[in-house]
C-alpha cells in the first residue's frame, strides 16, 4: 500500500491521565459503584434523608455528606446504607445526627413496656449512643423528647423550630459531645403551631416520612453554628463508651424489671418520669 504509513510498534502510547488522589469516605463510595464527591467530606449528617441539613453546609463551602437507610430526596452526596460504614472510615470534623426517635420519644411511652421486653428499646438506645460517641471532633445529635434523658443524662439543648424562624412548636432535645458549640436561637418567631398538626399525607408511613423531615430553619442554624472554625477549644467531658453502655444496660434492666412488676400488680409501681435528668440550656421565646 504505497504512499500509505504503517502503524510502528515502538510507536508512544498516550500517556495515562493521573488517577484522582482519594480520601477514604470518597474511595469506599467508588469502592462501591457510586460517584464520589469533588471534596473528601468532613461533616457527616447521620439519619437524614431529605438533605436539608447537608445542603446547608454544602452551600457554606463545607464538605458534607448525608447517609440514611432511604436515599436522599435531594440530589447530592448521600450513602444510602448504614451509617456505621461511614464512621469507621475515618475521624470526622463534625456528626450530626437525627437518629430514629420510634422507640425512644416519650410520646410513645405506653408502648414502652413490649419494646423494652423484646429489645427494640435497647437496640435504638445503643445506636444512640454510638452516634453520640462517634470518632468525631464535634457531635450533635438529635431526638425528640426521649427515654435517653433517664438511661444516659439530660439534653445538653432543649428548642423548637419557633426559635430558627420556623412557626412550629415541636420539643426539641439535643446531646453535645466532643467540641461541640451551644446551639443558640436564631430568629424567634409567632404563628406557632403543634408539627404534626399541620402535616398531612394520604398514608400514615407518608405522614410519617414527612414529618421526619428537618425545619430548614433549624438545619440552617445547625450549619451556621457547628462549623470546622466554630467549634471549642477543649472538648467536652464525658464518660468512656463502655461506661455509657454498662448505665444503659443497667438502667434498662431496671426498667424492664420495673414494666414486669406493673404488669403483674399495676398498682404497686409508679409511671416511669418523662423529665429530664438535669439541667439542660433551654431557650426561652426570646433570642
Amino acid at each position: 500500500h504505497a504512499g500509505r504509513s504503517r502503524p510502528r510498534s515502538d510507536a508512544i502510547s498516550p500517556a495515562p491521565q493521573m488517577q484522582r488522589s482519594y480520601g477514604p469516605v470518597q474511595s469506599f463510595l467508588a469502592s462501591r459503584g457510586l460517584t464520589p464527591p469533588e471534596r473528601e467530606p468532613e461533616v457527616l449528617v447521620a439519619c437524614e434523608f431529605s438533605g436539608r441539613v447537608r445542603d446547608a453546609y454544602i452551600r457554606q463551602g463545607d464538605a458534607a455528606i448525608s447517609c440514611d437507610v432511604a436515599p436522599s430526596e435531594r440530589a447530592g452526596p448521600h450513602y444510602c446504607g448504614d451509617v456505621r460504614e461511614l464512621l469507621a472510615l475515618t475521624r470526622w470534623r463534625i456528626v450530626i445526627a437525627f437518629p430514629p426517635c420510634d422507640h425512644t420519644a416519650l410520646s410513645g411511652r405506653q408502648y414502652f413496656p413490649a419494646k423494652a421486653a423484646d429489645g427494640r428499646q435497647l437496640a435504638g438506645l445503643e445506636f444512640i449512643l454510638e452516634l453520640l460517641y462517634a470518632n468525631a471532633d464535634a457531635v450533635v445529635v438529635e431526638q425528640p423528647r426521649s427515654i435517653l434523658s433517664q438511661v444516659h443524662r439530660a439534653p445538653d439543648v432543649v428548642c423548637h423550630p419557633y426559635h430558627y424562624g420556623d412557626g412550629e412548636q415541636k420539643e426539641t432535645w439535643l446531646w453535645l459531645a466532643g467540641r461541640a458549640p451551644d446551639i443558640v436561637p436564631t430568629n424567634v418567631v409567632a404563628g406557632r403551631h403543634q408539627r404534626s398538626a399541620k402535616v398531612w399525607a394520604p398514608t400514615a408511613a407518608e405522614r410519617k416520612r414527612r414529618r421526619s423531615r428537618i425545619p430548614l430553619g433549624f438545619a440552617t442554624a445547625i450549619a451556621q453554628q457547628v462549623r470546622p472554625r466554630t467549634l471549642l477549644a477543649t472538648a467536652r467531658a464525658t464518660r468512656p463508651l463502655a461506661d455509657a453502655m454498662r448505665v444503659l444496660h443497667e438502667q434498662h434492666a431496671r426498667r424492664r424489671a420495673r414494666h414486669e412488676r406493673t404488669a403483674r400488680s399495676p398498682d404497686s409501681a409508679h409511671a416511669p418520669n418523662d423529665q429530664p435528668t438535669g439541667p439542660p440550656l433551654t431557650h426561652t421565646d426570646t433570642a
